[in-house]
């Protein structure tokens, strides 16, 4: 019992210092990129005119900054899974002080839900000599594509403007199923360019597009010059930056492109809509496999295979107005709860491999290859092996040298931890060496076989570290 009781002290004090020492490095690291927030005070010498209205912003250290500018009409209602609509412009001078909402996002660490619908919003931030014609840094932020916005505090751009003469925009987009979500009931009839992009399910990318043309339409107002353009992200905000690439709705909407541990995979239509069991076999978190998880919740089947059975007597219209019907903490909820996994060594009559069982909570998927926004049916390599493919511009890829050991530590087989928490690793050999290999393989596969192709397709406009 002694020993026992010993060894409980040693762990509790061990996970004392790991929280004190996280807590301690997190504001360190923090504090690298951000100085301290002074009062949002709105200044005259701020007063800007836009397409929709008058701005005021106010004076942060030493930059001028406009917050919270809505920069497409709010995602709701009727225009929740559409393509972004053009803001209502506003009669009085608009107080831009205060960020807008994030977008509905599930809380850290699985928490409850953050942020909502009405989230369309971007931050601008420029040096205060209004003379200028500065360069333009568009930044997309990571976060997955299922967390984050353009608010956080390591994203401000205030010491960008004012120390290196650009004017930095900061963006939000619409996340998770939100954000792509393609399902038959969703989509309507037609084929002119508004219907196409509404049945995209790209809905996210199409935030993204939107934001780049209203930099196009308004940021001279700021100082910005709209003919050079740099669109940079990380992680997700990478993934971001290459769909801009291939995208050819993004075309001529910015001028150089970053990337940093980014990559990216266009998923099929297949992929993003049809059940997990079917022989072209959907996402774990397709539209139809998020409809099943919503009926077990909804108490009207007891199970997957009964929900499926639920569903398949449903029309697509059915389906699509049950899905407009749901809040945004539903769908989330759903979202978010333990799903079944896929195992490889049993078959149902279909002949794909589909087994019910506990897994890991999964997120949706995103970036359709939808043959409107993005294109259909094909390979990144095959995109960039051919500069007529995709939208040339100056391009840097980029990666970390530790790239994986942060989403490593946080992995059962590495660590030892209590309530979720890394406190100990358990074989420091094994974890140096599968992380390594975890980088170098993110390395070739998001920047050095890119940049490969891409130096052939472009010539020497091409940059990697």
């Amino acid at each position: 019992m002694a020993g026992y009781t010993h060894r409980m002290k040693k762990l509790l004090i061990a996970l004392l210092v790991l929280v004190v020492g996280a807590g301690l490095w997190v504001y360190w690291y923090i504090s690298r990129f951000t100085e301290e927030m002074p009062p949002a005070v709105a200044a005259t010498e701020t007063r800007r005119t836009i397409d929709s209205g008058d701005l005021n912003g106010y004076v942060d250290r030493g930059s001028h900054a406009w917050v919270g500018i809505p920069f497409a009409a709010p995602p709701v209602g009727d225009l929740r899974w559409k393509a972004p609509r053009p803001v209502q412009p506003w009669p009085d001078t608009m107080p831009a002080l205060e960020f807008g909402s994030q977008c509905p996002q599930s809380g850290f660490g699985g928490g409850p839900l953050a942020g909502a619908e009405d989230c369309l919003y971007l931050n601008v931030w420029a040096p205060v000599d209004v003379a200028g014609k500065y360069p333009v840094m568009f930044f997309i932020h990571g976060g997955g594509n299922h967390i984050g916005e353009g608010a956080t505090p390591i994203y401000h751009g205030a010491r960008y403007a004012r120390e290196h003469d650009v004017v930095v925009v900061t963006i939000n987009y619409r996340l998770g199923p939100f954000g792509w979500l393609a399902h038959p009931g969703l989509r309507g009839a037609g084929e002119s360019p508004q219907t196409l992009a509404d049945n995209s399910g790209n809905y996210g990318t199409l935030d993204i597009i939107h934001a780049l043309q209203w930099v196009q339409s308004n940021i001279a107002a700021f100082g910005g010059d709209a003919q050079n353009v740099t669109i940079f992200g990380e992680s997700a905000g990478g993934f971001d930056v290459l769909s801009m690439m291939v995208s050819p709705l993004a075309s001529g909407l910015y001028h150089k492109a970053i990337s940093q541990s980014g990559g990216m995979t266009l998923i099929p239509m297949s992929e993003a809509e049809n059940y997990a069991d079917d022989v072209s076999a959907g996402h774990l978190l397709s539209s139809r496999e998020l409809v099943n998880k919503l009926l077990v919740d909804d108490g009207r089947a007891t199970d997957r295979d009964a929900a499926k059975a639920v569903q398949l007597t449903m029309t697509d219209t059915e389906v699509g107005e049950y899905l407009r019907r749901k809040t945004a903490e539903e769908i989330m909820t759903s979202q978010d709860r333990r799903i079944p996994v896929v195992q490889s060594d049993d078959e149902d009559d279909s002949g794909s491999a589909f087994v019910l069982g506990e897994g890991s909570p999964t997120k949706t998927p995103y970036i359709f290859g939808d043959g409107y926004v993005l294109p259909a049916g094909v390979q990144l390599d095959w995109l960039f092996a051919d500069a007529s493919r995709y939208n040339v511009t100056p391009v840097i890829l980029g990666s970390n040298r530790n790239e994986t050991r942060l989403f490593m530590a946080f992995s059962p087989g590495y660590t030892d931890r209590i309530f979720g928490v890394p406190y100990q690793i358990r074989d420091e050999v094994v974890y140096e060496r599968d992380t390594q290999y975890g980088s170098d393989i993110w390395k070739a596969d998001a920047v050095d076989e890119l940049a490969i192709l891409l130096r052939e397709s472009q010539g020497e406009s091409v940059y990697a570290y």
